[in-house]
This record gives C-alpha cells, sequence and structure tokens, in this order.
C-alpha cells in the first residue's frame, strides 16, 4: 500500500509570485487571463477555478452544458 506520510511541511514561499496582487483590480476577463498563465500543466483547471470563484460572488448560475463542457475539459 505504500509508505505513510506521516507529516508535511510547505513553503509557501518557495515559487512566490505575487499573482493575487497582480490579479487585484483588474476586470474579470484580464485576470482569467492571468489565472490561466500562472501554470502551462495547470491552465484549464486554474481558469474554472477562477470563472467558478466569480460566479460564486456574483451569484450567477451557468448551464447545464458550460458544466458538462467543463468536465470533458478536466
Amino acid at each position: 500500500s505504500g509508505e505513510k506520510i506521516l507529516s508535511v511541511e510547505i513553503d509557501v514561499s518557495l515559487k512566490r509570485r505575487f499573482i493575487e496582487e497582480k490579479m487585484t483590480g483588474k476586470p474579470p476577463n484580464e485576470a482569467l487571463t492571468l489565472s490561466e498563465a500562472v501554470c502551462g500543466n495547470f491552465a484549464f483547471s486554474h481558469s474554472v477555478a477562477f470563472s467558478r470563484a466569480v460566479e460564486n460572488i456574483s451569484c450567477m448560475e451557468i448551464s447545464e452544458i458550460a458544466k458538462n463542457y467543463r468536465i470533458i475539459g478536466m
């Protein structure tokens, strides 16, 4: 079953990119582009996470079709 991980220390300063500061005050479409560029391997998941955050604070409901496209993309 593998080895147990007994503890984890996270060093958040390792790759500090100041993304929060860069996104503050930007319109959602510009911030979305930045969220995709943070890490190429996770561009889609980052953009979906950002979009969902904007939708949640705006109380927006997306269509089932859009939800399905996100699932396929993931």
